[in-house]
């Protein structure tokens, strides 16, 4: 009998190693391949700001179906206050022009969508989907400070003209506490996307969240266990190969990781030859190309970030490419003097940049693929 039973098990424990599939990888879509410019042509542009909410951070950005842009960030008396808002603006490719900023969520709508007390709004971050959809996530916090945070989803089937609440992201064991969003999804084959996120509460660390085409979580991926590593910026570079790239909570070298197989499978995180103090970094790609928007002390020693820097990865290393912006000012009395928190898109013939300017107002680089070949 115990025979037969051992023999019984054995088959069963056969069968399941026959039949088990090891996950099919998801697929990545590619950066977009160069759209040949013949002339160069760059613009400068400070969005417009409002007189009731005069403090502004963390801007997004994405295409809209017809090439104008669509930019989010938060705004208000002041940031964590809790008359901020999501604001959001329109930019006109043809007249260089951008939209009277409007408001699109506050904690009283998040509060009625959700069902949850909301006490304070954070970072928005936006991404077009390959089916045409636009997501808006945004950073929720019920009590304490941005360490006990929740993220929150809203969908715009209708080209950014308005959103629908889609629903809080459940993430982890501890309470759902502490996840925050910063950098934008990168694209999948079948429709869906991975979000880079980060947990802060203790140990600090980069997630990638990954959703079907109807924007439902299907699992979260912790990369590392390096701690440190905040808001991951993710870049495709073949089907199944990606980069990360992280803002390091200690004042040390940017560390660089690499995905395989879809995602599924992460390298070990390495350091680069950039010092990243604390600060938002954004990558972007045109083919095979890398670029990395980043800052530095170069022109502006006394502040981590008073210098906005593009660089270039070339064989694992860093080349700076030109300096985009320096922060004018002094500090006083916590008077913020920086040139911080940079998006980054590209359709291939256009690269557009938005950042946080001194928390005045937000910034809008624009320029095109030959003025781009004429600094590297």
């Amino acid at each position: 009998m115990t025979r037969i039973f051992a023999l019984l098990l054995l088959s069963i424990i056969a069968g399941i190693f026959l039949t088990h599939k090891s996950p099919t990888p998801p697929l990545f879509t590619l950066p977009p391949k160069e759209i040949p410019t013949q002339k160069a042509q760059y613009f400068y542009n400070s969005l417009p700001t409002l007189p009731h909410a005069p403090s502004v951070h963390s801007a997004t950005l994405t295409r809209l179906s017809d090439d104008r842009l669509l930019a989010m960030w938060f705004a208000g008396s002041g940031e964590g206050k809790p008359d901020v808002e999501i604001y959001g603006s329109i930019y006109e490719p043809s007249s260089n022009t951008w939209s009277e900023p409007k408001s699109y969520l506050n904690r009283t709508r998040l509060k009625n969508d959700s069902k949850q007390f909301i006490k304070m709004l954070g970072n928005p971050t936006l991404y077009r989907s390959n089916l045409g959809e636009i997501h808006l996530f945004v950073v929720g916090v019920s009590f304490g400070g941005w360490a006990t945070s929740k993220i929150y989803h809203y969908i715009s089937k209708d080209d950014g003209a308005s959103f629908e609440y889609k629903q809080r992201l459940d993430l982890g064991m501890l309470l759902n506490l502490s996840h925050l969003v910063r950098a934008q999804a990168i694209t999948l084959q079948d429709g869906g996307f991975y979000l880079p996120i980060y947990h802060e509460l203790a140990d600090k660390y980069p997630l990638i969240v990954r959703f079907d085409k109807e924007g439902n979580v299907i699992e979260d991926i912790k990369t590392t266990s390096l701690s440190g590593q905040l808001q991951p910026s993710l870049l495709s570079l073949s089907s199944t190969e990606c980069l990360a790239v992280f803002r390091n909570y200690y004042d040390k070298p940017m560390s660089m990781q690499y995905c395989f197989n879809g995602g599924l499978d992460w390298g070990e995180p390495f350091p680069s030859n950039i010092i990243n103090e604390g600060n938002s970094i954004a990558l972007f790609g045109i083919g095979k190309e890398i670029f990395l928007v980043h800052n530095t002390r170069e022109k502006n020693p006394e502040e981590s970030r008073g210098t906005l820097v593009l660089s270039q990865l070339i064989d694992n290393q860093w080349k700076k490419l030109t300096i985009l912006d320096v922060a004018k000012g002094k500090r006083e009395r916590g008077k913020s003097v920086e040139v911080s928190y940079p998006t980054a898109i590209s359709n291939g013939e256009w690269i557009d940049i938005v950042y946080t300017y001194n928390r005045s107002h937000i910034a809008h680089i624009r320029f095109n693929t030959q003025w781009l070949k004429d600094i590297q």
